[in-house]
């Protein structure tokens, strides 16, 4: 299994349409805050617990939680995300190329998470 710095992934499938991973997420780990121009994400967790971050608008961030059981969560394409491990985490990631696009596995967009207006900061 490849190593990523929130612990360790490894790719089930890939065609042109779709990819499935599956991801072995330590406790506490946590992905970069990115977005994909071209594919859209589907997590569901199989074990542990995730926080699914969303980011709708430059000020506005939703949160989700995701356990196993619950319903897998959707991404579409170019919405910045980041994932964050509550426990440790299995979690399958299905990524689907969007309508006229072809399925690149490695697409994805690294960006600095935008500063969110939290009341319990101020």
């Amino acid at each position: 299994m490849p190593d990523a710095a929130w612990g360790q992934w490894r790719r089930l499938y890939v065609d042109e349409h779709a990819e499935l991973r599956v991801l072995e997420i330590g406790k506490g780990g946590y992905s970069s805050c990115h977005f994909h121009e071209t594919k859209s994400n589907f997590f569901h967790v199989a074990k542990g617990e995730v926080k699914l971050i969303y980011w709708v608008r430059d000020d506005e961030q939703l949160s989700l939680t995701c356990l196993p059981g619950g319903p897998p969560r959707s991404v579409p394409p170019e919405v910045l995300h980041q994932f964050q491990a509550v426990e440790d985490s299995l979690v399958y990631e299905l990524s689907m190329a969007a309508p006229g696009k072809t399925m690149d596995a490695d697409e994805i967009q690294r960006l600095k998470p935008p500063e969110v207006n939290d009341p319990k900061r101020d």
